[in-house]
């Protein structure tokens, strides 16, 4: 069985980011993607490492890029030996990632997929269905970071649309596909469900295509 958390057992890492998420797990209701609290649903460890590899990353260099990204000023003045422990301590997380025997949480995979120059994405299964749930994790955020950012409806109301049980007035529709960082026409495909990443993935690449087509002729 998979386990769900972001932590190394024994070992005390501090914080990701100014907002006070760790790698440990977090408590309350994070709006996980269809894995509890923290895991991400659809990631796929060997994507993980075929992301890393391509890259011509090790796992520690990895790591380093991961402590850089999400830890300011990492790392000043906290010594070599103190660096070189947190170097490990991730360097062993993202060797849990890959053997699948943890799920990472949305912030995770976005800083991973931000280290390795991928998508969020190129992680994630092909039949993932494309909703406002896998656009949130996409970016990183959880649904309290979404509403904190201006959408204008509150974080109870929110949860209720990304399950399809309540419904978004267009005039906030514009300002969530920018916090969401999608066209308008992704942002309304995924309100209404029955894609996956993999066939809205496609439909991009062939629509970038048939435009370079055009640009070349």
């Amino acid at each position: 069985m998979t386990e769900i958390r972001d932590r190394v057992p024994g070992t005390n890492v501090p914080s990701l980011s100014q907002h006070g998420a760790s790698w440990s797990r977090q408590t309350g209701d994070d709006g996980g993607l269809g894995v509890g609290k923290s895991g991400v649903g659809g990631f796929v460890p060997e994507r993980l490492r075929a992301a890393r590899e391509q890259a011509g990353l090790t796992q520690r260099d990895l790591a380093e890029r991961l402590l850089h990204a999400t830890r300011e000023g990492w790392p000043g003045d906290i010594g070599l030996a103190r660096a070189a422990q947190d170097v490990d301590n991730v360097r062993l997380q993202i060797t849990d990632y890959e053997a699948g025997q943890v799920t990472p949480r949305a912030e995770m995979v976005f800083h991973i997929a931000q280290s390795l120059g991928v998508d969020v994405f190129d992680l994630l299964d092909p039949q993932t269905p494309y909703t406002l749930e896998t656009l949130r994790v996409r970016r990183g955020l959880r649904q309290t970071d979404v509403v904190d950012r201006g959408l204008g409806v509150g974080r109870a109301f929110y949860s209720r649309v990304e399950r399809g049980a309540a419904t978004l007035a267009d005039e906030h529709r514009p300002r969530l596909a920018e916090i969401l960082d999608v066209e308008l026409a992704d942002l309304a495909a995924a309100i209404a469900g029955g894609q996956t990443i993999g066939s809205m993935t496609a439909t991009k690449k062939a629509s970038a295509a048939k435009r370079r087509t055009r640009a070349v002729g």
